[in-house]
């Protein structure tokens, strides 16, 4: 900072042209170090700028050119908040604290016929209608693009809007964990708002069949590893949706298929399920608590 003439600052601070240069030395402010010292109230009234500018400006200069520590609690206070994707349903977005956050990994199971990949197209739709960027991974075959078109002109979309919104949705086939993993790897590239990937456990299941129990594991590590990075190395940074199988086993508490092998993946685990033939229920199992009902239809989830 010392040795730096307000002549070197007028390129980036506009408010410091030639006028405001020669006027600050006048009386004595020749260098930064002199005009961040000078009162606020004095640099407003004698360069004839609001008070906000002024104040702006010298908060720029201490900023760029003397970066000092200051609080956790500032900085936490300053950063803004994380952007939030709907889900489709009011009260799924309710239970999840507003939507889908962005950085977050959600991973919804259930068994079948509850929702899932309803729920993945009901999110991918809403997000690219706003102008966000989609990215599907999809191992099962179940994204529908024509699904997609129909949720979005469901909600009131013209058919042109709707096309444009497909326009943002990139679509991936994953039919086995490395193809899975090249796929995860790229995501910093695109940047996507959103990645959804439908269905996590499948590309896993012929490694157990064939009991090949420590390569599922290996590889299940590689992916969780990737999705986390994918999380945090990119700003601002996804929001992640996957959806897996629910285990089998009539006595076994509910929780994902092969859920060992992604240890550590959720920040929200949410189980989907059929209460009975017409009532269905969310239930958070793992970070926040909550629950709701929702429905399925033409609208994808609500």
């Amino acid at each position: 900072m010392v040795g730096v003439t307000l002549n070197d600052l007028a390129p980036q601070f506009p408010a410091l042209d030639a006028k405001a240069v020669a006027l600050l030395k006048q009386i004595g402010v020749t260098d930064i170090v002199s005009l961040i010292s000078l009162p606020v109230e004095r640099l407003s009234s004698f360069l004839g700028l609001p008070f906000h500018s002024a104040d702006q400006l010298q908060k720029s200069l201490i900023e760029q050119h003397s970066p000092v520590p200051c609080s956790g609690l500032s900085v936490y206070q300053a950063a803004p908040d994380p952007p939030l994707l709907s889900t489709g349903c009011r009260t799924f977005d309710a239970m999840l604290g507003g939507g889908l956050r962005s950085g977050e990994i959600y991973e919804v199971f259930g068994s079948s016929s509850t929702g899932k990949t309803q729920l993945c197209h009901s999110a991918v739709a809403l997000c690219a209608l706003s102008g966000g960027k989609v990215v599907c991974i999809d191992t099962a075959g179940d994204l529908c693009l024509q699904r997609l078109f129909q949720v979005a002109e469901a909600r009131g979309c013209s058919r042109e809007k709707a096309e444009e919104a497909l326009e943002r949705v990139m679509v991936a086939k994953a039919l086995d964990q490395t193809q899975m993993l090249a796929i995860i790897e790229q995501l910093g590239e695109i940047q996507p708002d959103l990645v959804v990937l439908d269905n996590l456990s499948i590309p896993f299941m012929p490694m157990f069949t064939n009991n090949n129990l420590a390569a599922a594991f290996a590889a299940g590590s590689r992916v969780v590893q990737a999705l986390r990075k994918i999380s945090t190395a990119t700003y601002p940074p996804p929001a992640i949706l996957t959806t897996s199988n629910l285990r089998s086993g009539r006595d076994l508490e509910p929780a994902p298929a092969l859920g060992g092998v992604f240890r550590g993946l959720a920040d929200t685990r949410v189980l989907m399920s059929r209460v009975d033939a017409t009532t269905l229920q969310a239930d958070i199992v793992r970070g926040l608590t909550g629950s709701c009902n929702y429905s399925l239809g033409k609208l994808g989830v609500t």
